[in-house]
C-alpha cells in the first residue's frame, strides 16, 4: 500500500513509531524514526531526550548522556529532560554526584519544586 504523506502528517506518524519501537525494545528504530522527523526539518527538545533514551536502551551510554545533556540545555525549565538526565545518572550509571548536580541545577532555575527538594534529599 502506498499512499502520500505531507511533513505535517509524518512527525506524528514517526513520533508515535518511535515510541511503540521503543516499548518494544527496538532502539535502532526508535532512533531511525526520530532521525527521520529530524531529517524533515522538525526539532524539539522531546525529541533529543527520546534519542538518549533509545540510546541508552542499545547500550550506547556516552551518546545517550551527549542527547540527554543536549536536551536540558535547549529546554532548561522543562522537567523532563531534567528528570531523564538525573534517572540515567542515578539508575543506569550509579552516579550520585553527577544526579546531584543535575537536581542543584534545576533547583537553581526552579527553587520552589519540592519535588526536586526531596529527591535531592534521598541522595544525600
Amino acid at each position: 500500500m502506498d499512499f502520500p504523506l505531507d511533513d505535517q502528517r509524518r512527525v506524528p506518524l514517526f513520533y508515535h513509531l518511535s515510541i511503540f519501537a521503543q516499548l518494544n525494545h527496538d532502539y535502532a528504530n526508535a532512533v531511525a524514526y526520530i532521525d527521520s522527523i529530524e531529517a524533515l526539518g522538525f526539532t524539539d527538545p522531546e525529541l533529543t531526550m527520546r534519542r538518549g533514551m533509545a540510546l541508552q536502551g542499545k547500550g550506547e551510554t556516552s551518546q545517550a548522556e551527549r542527547e540527554y545533556v543536549e536536551a536540558v540545555q535547549a529546554a532548561p525549565n522543562r522537567p523532563e529532560p531534567v528528570q531523564a538526565l538525573y534517572r540515567f545518572y542515578l539508575e543506569d550509571l550509579n552516579d550520585t554526584v553527577k544526579a546531584r548536580q543535575v537536581l542543584l541545577d534545576w533547583l537553581q532555575r526552579m527553587p520552589s519544586d519540592t519535588v526536586a527538594k526531596k529527591m535531592l534529599e534521598s541522595i544525600r
